[in-house]
């Protein structure tokens, strides 16, 4: 087998096609990783349109919110916070990274987001600065509460507390924020839900079960195996039950399994009427009295778990009071580490930067402590057992049941669909980028297959390349020239598609003087011009161009712009509105289309910058056409037969080769060398059927007649140009 054959078989294995673009899609995709999507421009502003849709629907014009996404895997990772402008959320969070699928993760991510953004839009953010301060002063927020036997015993000892010193009292601050960021998310989550039932809704659901769906009994035999200790620290149980029962809506607590699991239950089940209450009040006063509330009526859980802290630390046991500020301080951290972690639990760190009261979705009920005449006893620690008169029939039901619930039982996660829709669109547009940047490889390689076949009995080498990066000069020019130049491009098209469509639909040609059908219409003329024939329908003529653009050092040259819109100031950018004209034409009527430009380097190389080849990948190829620069000599025989030998594989009826040159070959022997290389080239495309035409400016015309013939036109008055162009189609369309 000769060397050209084996070439010509290599460059058939490398062919682009539909097939080719989509397995290198998929191949793409399956490669991307979580931090490739995660943390890409395009999941951000995907995440920062969701917060304008979010903002958008409460009518607030006086709310920005923006989001980010960090990768965090450290040892001690944070999931997601805001100062009430900006969103920060970690996509390595061990609870979103078990999940299995990716989608999973994104509907967590994106849950998160929702969570935060919920934040900005109905957590009052100065308060949480009101409330740090309070407890740092040794005070009580939101204030002191009237005494009741369910909380006379925790008042005392808070108030002894917060007596220590500032260490203890910033752990009591940071215990009371805990659960009055339980209450707040539980708030913030309901009312976002209430405005947003679709996959808003669905994503806070999924995160909710990511993070704390796991069977709450379970996690107590679990962790009893792991910590032989676990029911002495009863206030950690009681925390990590309500924050199950607030995110998860119901929490199983066993009462018959210990006997501390059955006083939680029974606590939670007198709670849950007050529960239901204030996590759907927008009075934000109830629910930091609830969070205190919670504290003061439950102190002997607390209590109770740092004596058990203490006689750990010490042999002999002490008393409370005997503990001094640092010794306190360091027992409550590690009650505080025993608690589950929740979603976002730095707010207090930050200022309210978004203007505005928070939004409001509920109606706002009066706290305990604004209700005249009224005992703050709607806890249920009342002396009827933990009963609130109001209870509704389900509130009793907890009281039976091993399941406490405060909301009705919904197994479904509905939604609408548009978040998983957004993360195929993100992953589409990241794996199409690597998909292309491969294929444009292998379209490299393709087209320098077909090069070394072509330059088989050449003496010089034949070099392709093809910017994969498109360069703002090219973007640039293409803006500024572009509206000036494309209504000449619409006037050629719509003339040849009204042929196009006649040929297509057929037609009657009238005014004939030879013929077999007399056209009687006709029979007043003069001139005897009496006969008519009818064209029957035909198929759409296909057509494959390849253009073909001196890359010389002489043609930056200057050039007279005849048409006064400055339209260029040199050949080569004439040249390049030429190219660019040509190929917007044949894009947009369906032919196909190559465009190169050609110089030469060192070592007897030809240089062929292919900006537009038949095999498509991307769309950014009108920008390289614009970005054509003159650089240095000039083969044009070698060139030429490149792009002849590209067009001879096209399966089109007709092909058309355009040449766009200023001058004769340079890098020959001699002048005549390069003639005679350059009309054997134009003599084998003859002999192929491939119809060749050259473009110049008017002053270069006459030394190229002589090699191109009367196939000849001047390109720098873009009228005259597409007129010719019209003219050549018409005789091979019709």
């Amino acid at each position: 087998m000769s060397k050209k054959k084996n070439l010509m078989k290599e460059y058939q294995k490398t062919l682009i096609t539909p097939v080719t673009m989509k397995k290198a899609l998929l191949e793409a995709r399956g490669e991307l990783s979580d931090q490739d999507v995660f943390l890409s421009a395009a999941y951000r502003r995907q995440l920062n349109s969701l917060g304008s849709y979010l903002v958008g629907r409460t009518g607030r014009k006086d709310i920005a919110i923006s989001a980010r996404v960090e990768w965090d895997d450290g040892d001690d990772p944070f999931t997601a916070y805001t100062d009430n402008k900006a969103v920060v959320l970690n996509a390595a969070y061990p609870g979103i990274q078990k999940r299995k699928r990716r989608i999973d993760r994104h509907m967590c991510i994106m849950g998160m987001a929702c969570h935060e953004f919920a934040h900005c839009l109905f957590t009052d953010f100065t308060q949480l600065k009101r409330q740090y301060e309070a407890f740092i002063d040794g005070n009580l927020y939101p204030g002191v509460p009237k005494i009741t036997p369910a909380n006379e015993q925790g008042l005392d000892g808070i108030q002894n507390m917060l007596e220590k010193g500032p260490l203890t009292r910033r752990v009591v601050a940071q215990i009371y924020k805990n659960l009055d960021n339980v209450i707040e998310d539980a708030y913030i989550e309901r009312s976002l839900t209430v405005l947003h039932t679709g996959d808003a809704k669905k994503s806070l659901k999924m995160l909710n079960q990511a993070f704390f769906g796991e069977d709450f009994m379970e996690s107590i035999r679990r962790k009893e195996v792991e910590d032989p200790a676990l029911f002495q620290r009863g206030w950690s149980i009681f925390q990590n039950a309500l924050l199950t029962l607030l995110k998860m809506g119901a929490v199983n607590l066993d009462p018959a399994y210990h006997p501390v699991i059955a006083d939680i239950h029974n606590r939670l089940c007198a709670l849950a009427p007050r529960l239901m209450r204030e996590v759907e009040n927008s009075n934000v006063r109830a629910r930091k009295e609830l969070a205190l509330d919670l504290i003061l009526e439950n102190w002997d859980l607390l209590e109770g778990e740092i004596n058990y802290e203490l006689s750990q630390m010490s042999e002999e046991e002490k008393a409370i009071a005997n503990l001094t500020d640092e010794e306190l301080e360091e027992i409550l951290k590690h009650i505080i580490e025993n608690a589950l972690k929740n979603i976002g639990v730095d707010h207090e760190k930050h200022n309210n930067s978004n203007s505005g009261l928070p939004v409001r979705v509920f109606i706002e009920q009066p706290a305990p402590s604004q209700e005249n005449g009224e005992e703050n006893t709607d806890d249920g620690t009342n002396d009827e057992g933990g009963k609130d008169e109001n209870s509704s029939p389900a509130d009793s039901e907890n009281g039976k049941n091993a399941v406490i619930r405060i909301t009705p039982e919904d197994d479904s996660f509905g939604g609408d669909d548009s978040m998983r829709k957004t993360l195929n669109s993100i992953e589409t547009e990241l794996s199409k980028q690597t998909a292309e940047e491969k294929t444009e490889e292998q379209l490299r390689q393709t087209l320098q297959q077909n090069a070394n076949c072509s330059a088989v009995n050449d003496t010089w080498s034949v070099k392709i390349i093809r910017p994969p990066e498109i360069l703002q000069d090219g973007i640039n020019r293409y803006e500024y020239i572009w509206p000036k130049i494309s209504p000449v491009s619409k006037s050629l098209k719509k003339e040849l598609l009204k042929i196009l469509r006649e040929r297509r639909q057929g037609s009657k040609l009238t005014g004939l003087i030879h013929g077999r059908r007399l056209d009687t219409r006709s029979l007043y003329r003069t001139d005897e011009k009496y006969f008519s024939k009818t064209r029957l329908p035909s198929d759409r003529p296909t057509v494959a161009t390849a253009l073909l653009i001196d890359q010389s050092g002489s043609m930056c040259r200057h050039a007279n712009d005849s048409s006064g819109q400055g339209l260029f100031q040199n050949k080569i950018q004439a040249a390049s509105n030429a190219a660019l004209l040509l190929y917007d034409f044949c894009v947009d009527l369906g032919f196909p289309i190559m465009v190169a430009g050609h110089t030469t380097d060192f070592g007897s190389k030809v240089i062929l910058e292919v900006m537009a080849a038949f095999q498509k990948v991307d769309k950014q190829d009108r920008y390289r056409i614009c970005n054509a620069k003159a650089l240095y000599g000039n083969r044009d025989g070698t060139a030429l037969n490149y792009m002849l030998s590209e067009l001879k594989k096209r399966p089109e009826e007709i092909k058309l080769l355009f040449i766009i040159s200023d001058g004769l070959p340079s890098d020959y022997f001699s002048g005549e060398d390069g003639v005679a290389h350059l009309q054997a080239v134009l003599a084998d495309a003859q002999k192929s059927g491939v119809l060749t035409f050259a473009a110049a400016l008017d002053e270069d015309i006459p030394q190229l007649r002589e090699i191109y013939g009367e196939n000849m036109f001047e390109m720098t008055d873009l009228a005259r140009m597409p007129r010719t162009l019209l003219n050549v189609m018409k005789r091979f369309v019709k």
